[in-house]
């Protein structure tokens, strides 16, 4: 099991003076390999044009370089506020900026499909309850054949429990709202970040605030490591 608190971890540099990042798994090289990352764009930033082979996921945590308030996460594709998931495709190129400063959840390497994805979780029309207090919105479905990811937003309403059936192929669990308590022996903040590469049991989550919902990005998925290459 991996475990990371972002709020406990410093900023490091990234290539882009005005970006920093904090990393939560790197296999490979610094700059080339699989990555998991919190990313934070300062206002007026940019990061100079790159390819993404074996793709990139995003998901918008926040607005300015403070992780609040309404900036976006902008490239050619568009202009992307708190609450949007973007996906993109094995050989995506762009160069990121952003005007205002914003906080993202990033990963880079871990999907190789061709189908490219933008969904603003905002919208109650992308959501739909699976039990009682308990609400998915899908970000990604196998639809190509051959791929095992399967990636979603969940949210779990005070008093409600979700149950993940064991994966053997790996579960990521990274809480963007409230607080998450796993099996009820574990209480994850927002910004934390959990993996596992098999479970062998269910997993049961709740909100560990009695007043809050809680919101879990979750991703099932077989990862491997990727191979080299320029980012």
């Amino acid at each position: 099991m991996l475990l990371k608190a972002t709020s406990a971890m410093p900023w490091t540099a990234s290539p882009s003076p005005s970006v920093v990042r904090k990393r939560l798994e790197l296999l490979g090289a610094a700059e080339s390999g699989r990555v998991t990352s919190v990313v934070r764009y300062a206002r007026d930033s940019s990061f100079p044009e790159h390819g993404h082979p074996l793709g990139e996921e995003i998901f918008v945590l926040g607005g300015d370089a403070s992780g609040e308030g309404n900036g976006c996460f902008s490239d050619q594709t568009g202009d992307f506020g708190p609450g949007w998931y973007i996906l993109n495709d094995e050989g995506f190129a762009h160069s990121p900026f952003s005007k205002e400063g914003c906080t993202i959840f990033v990963k880079l390497k871990q999907y190789s499909g061709k189908k490219t994805v933008r969904i603003d979780t905002n919208d109650e029309g992308n959501w739909k309850p699976t039990g009682p207090g308990v609400s998915i919105c899908e970000l990604f479905r196998d639809q190509e054949g051959g791929l095992s990811d399967e990636m979603d937003l969940v949210r779990i309403e005070p008093e409600a429990e979700m149950t993940v059936p064991p994966q053997p192929n790996g579960l990521e669990l990274f809480v963007t709202k409230g607080g998450l308590d796993v099996d009820g022996s574990l209480v994850l903040d927002k910004g934390t970040w959990l993996k596992h590469e098999s479970t062998t049991e269910p997993t049961r989550l709740r909100s560990s605030l009695p007043s809050a919902p809680v919101t879990v990005y979750v991703k099932k998925a077989h990862l491997t490591p990727a191979p080299e290459g320029n980012l």
